[in-house]
Formats: C-alpha cells, structure tokens, sequence
C-alpha cells in the first residue's frame, strides 16, 4: 500500500483518489519550480498553464503546502504560497473549492501536520484579505465539532486567533 502524505490511513484503508489527484498535479508542478528563481518558477508554470488550458495547478501547490512538515514549512509553503496566488490573480474560487472538497471528504483521516498547514493557509488568506476564506473555517469548524476531542478544541482556538 502506498503511504500517504495527507491522511492517516489505516491497513485496511485503500489508497486515495483524492491525495492521488493532488499528488499528480504536484509532479507535473513540481518540476517546473523546484530549485529555480521565483521569477523563472511563474514563468515555466504561466508557460505550461499555456499549453495546457485544463490543468488544475492549485491542487499541485496546494499539494506542497499541506504536506510540508512543521519545521520545513515556515521555508518554503510562502513561495508555493506566492507562486498560488500569483497565479490566481484575486480569483481564489477554484483553490477555495479544491480545499473545501478536501476537508470536507477526508477531515476526519487528516494527518496533524496537514490540519496545522490548512489552519496556516486559512490565516494567509485572512492576511491578503481573501473573502471565501471564511468558507474553509467554517467547514473547518463544523468538522471540528463531529466530536469533542483535542483536536478539535486545538482548531476552534488557532481560527479565534486568526479571526480576532
């Protein structure tokens, strides 16, 4: 069975569509940015994005910002970070959904550095005041609250903080 980098998969779990989807575009996006300037990075991913009309490059970066782990992550997630919203130009409905669907279908199998990673996402949005982030939180939320646990409590309090 393949290890997954987003969910905490159990033996008996099969591997995931989802994290597959996500992991595919991240190796077509990968190449492209990886261990070149950022300038070069948008232009070899504008390039692409040019040939190919209909790929969804948000689910690669998004990808690499949630599976960075904590120590690693404060390096690199704001140029994955910067490259998506370059990229997206104030649009950020397709990116909001891809997270959105995410949480919604695997909340509950989510590993922890990947819930501390949406909790960073849903606070940049907040910084560069990008409106449907409030639709990750409240899923968020709502997910939260399937039981009260740690967890949970851990992500209703880290959103108060982002949201005061």
């Amino acid at each position: 069975m393949a290890r997954s980098e987003l969910l905490t998969l159990s033996s008996f779990d099969v591997p995931d569509d989802l994290e597959e989807k996500w992991r595919d575009s991240f190796r077509k996006v990968d190449p492209l940015i990886n261990g070149v300037p950022e300038a070069e990075a948008l232009a070899n991913l504008q390039k692409y994005l040019a040939q190919h009309e209909t790929f969804d490059f948000t689910k690669g970066l998004l990808f690499a910002i949630l599976t960075k782990k904590t120590a690693e992550s404060s390096r690199i997630t704001p140029n994955y970070f910067k490259l998506l919203c370059t990229l997206v130009r104030d649009n950020f409905s397709i990116a909001i959904s891809n997270i959105c669907e995410f949480i919604y279908r695997k909340s509950t199998k989510l590993q922890d550095h990947v819930r501390k990673n949406l909790l960073r996402i849903v606070d940049l949005f907040a910084e560069h005041q990008v409106f449907e982030a409030r639709k990750i939180a409240v899923l968020m939320l709502r997910q939260s609250f399937s039981g009260v646990n740690e967890t949970g409590i851990t992500i209703l309090r880290e959103l108060l903080k982002i949201f005061n």
